[in-house]
């Protein structure tokens, strides 16, 4: 229902655009969106943002700053390779662009880990603007990158000749001071830096670390508190303040944050789920259930939680069997009854109650034909009565959809053992190497064909 809203008001927005264009010319459409869609992305509205980016796009498909602040609307929600796309054609268009040549580089450091091709787009840019500030930064944060550190240290002292509150420069100085571990150094930088970005959350989380480094723990602990206090919505800082408490053993204090953080997002499972796996670490697995069990009793359809709990009940076999056999009956055909039925047919398989296993998997297979876990389960039958080529068939299908699935190449490599495919077999145990290097099975089976040779 809200999709289709959107599309109709999408459409009438388009719609009002060609209407407005007898009175307004396109190059002022084209400059009312960009700037209306500069406001939402300040306030956070993206959704919103992107649809008056996709108009200006509508009355100028060659408009690059559209498509440069799609490109930070992706960042921001973590898309990267959709802002690298985005950067690309920006830069095809106008090749002189240099904010979206920086940014590109910047995304080839950080995100895909290549200080080459990010110090090529920093000298790129600084060859035709040896000044330009963001390319300094970039080209700085690449050299402590390389661990050039004193090198790093001399191009942000050259951005902060050039401005002395240059956030990104003071940061990498700050960070410099920390590896030296000139730590009362860093640690004035980082308050002058403060008085000027007072909001800068990564930077307070900064000085915590050198606090931490210095014995300085009260101050540390205090600046916690500060934080949650100023950005109460700010989950991370509670995920870090736990982390703090539990590292200095005041494991009290860290579940009271655990508890502050479900009461701030009471809609979302994941907190509580952290809170269970607390408790079993810290506490005990009879108060860890105790306090499941009432996460269940108030969220009856979250089947998470009840997943959760089967995992308490590895040495309950019985009570995790009633357990799943209840969500199977509530969720029949859902996702969560279609997992409830695979983790009950893999304990009939360790039963040895094949019949039972195979009848489990039919029903998820007929449901949903392509299953990865209820098609592994199936190999594992189908090997047992020796039907290898309709185990081979179940195993590719099924790592064609996840190829990083360890279990299914191990099981599709010894198949391919068995049926004396020798090369095959070779190839799918270094593809498990690749996956997990330190499978000792898989490196002493490979030893084994070489000798087969």
């Amino acid at each position: 229902m809200c999709s289709s809203i959107k599309k109709i008001s999408k459409i009438c927005l388009v719609f009002s655009m060609f209407v407005l264009a007898g009175c307004e010319s396109r190059l002022e459409l084209e400059e009312k969106y960009l700037k209306k869609a500069q406001i939402l992305i300040d306030q956070g509205q993206y959704e919103e943002a992107l649809l008056d980016l996709d108009l200006v796009l509508k009355v100028n498909p060659e408009n690059v700053s559209s498509r440069y602040l799609k490109a930070l609307i992706a960042i921001k929600e973590e898309q990267y390779s959709n802002a690298q796309s985005l950067l690309r054609k920006v830069i095809y268009i106008q090749p002189g662009f240099l904010d979206a040549q920086t940014l590109m580089g910047e995304l080839y450091l950080d995100w895909d880990e290549d200080a080459e091709l990010a110090m090529a787009q920093a000298n790129l840019v600084l060859e035709k603007d040896r000044e330009n500030l963001k390319a300094m930064n970039l080209k700085a944060n690449v050299l402590m990158w390389r661990r050039e550190k004193r090198e790093a240290e001399r191009v942000a002292k050259n951005v902060l000749h050039l401005d002395p509150d240059n956030l990104s420069a003071n940061k990498l100085l700050a960070r410099i001071y920390g590896s030296d571990r000139a730590f009362e150094k860093a640690l004035n930088l980082i308050d002058r830096i403060l008085g000027k970005y007072p909001d800068e959350i990564d930077l307070h989380l900064l000085k915590i670390n050198y606090l931490i480094n210095t014995n300085d723990f009260i101050k540390a602990e205090n600046t916690y508190k500060t934080l949650l206090r100023k950005f109460p919505e700010e989950q991370e800082l509670y995920t870090k303040f736990i982390e703090f408490y539990v590292q200095s053993g005041a494991v009290d204090k860290a579940e009271n944050i655990h508890r502050q953080l479900i009461a701030l997002v009471p809609e979302r499972t994941q907190p509580k789920l952290q809170l269970i796996s607390f408790l079993l670490a810290h506490h005990n697995e009879a108060f860890a259930e105790q306090e499941l069990k009432k996460f269940i009793n108030n969220e009856p359809d979250n089947y998470r939680f009840q997943f959760k709990l089967v995992s308490l009940y590895k040495d309950k076999p019985e009570q995790a069997v009633e357990l799943l056999l209840n969500i199977a009956e509530k969720n029949q055909f859902g996702s969560s009854g279609l997992k409830a039925r695979n983790m009950l047919a893999r304990q009939a398989l360790k039963n040895g109650d094949k019949d039972r296993a195979r009848q489990l998997v039919g029903k998820v297979l007929d449901k949903d034909p392509i299953n990865p876990d209820a098609l592994l389960i199936r190999s594992v039958l189908l090997l047992e009565e020796g039907k290898y080529s309709a185990a081979i068939r179940d195993l590719r299908t099924m790592i064609r959809d996840n190829p990083d699935s360890e279990e299914a190449l191990m099981l599709l490599a010894d198949t391919y053992v068995i049926t004396q495919h020798h090369n095959l077999a070779r190839g799918t145990y270094n593809k498990v190497l690749k996956i997990n290097p330190g499978n000792a099975i898989a490196s002493n089976k490979i030893e084994n064909l070489m000798d087969k040779k």
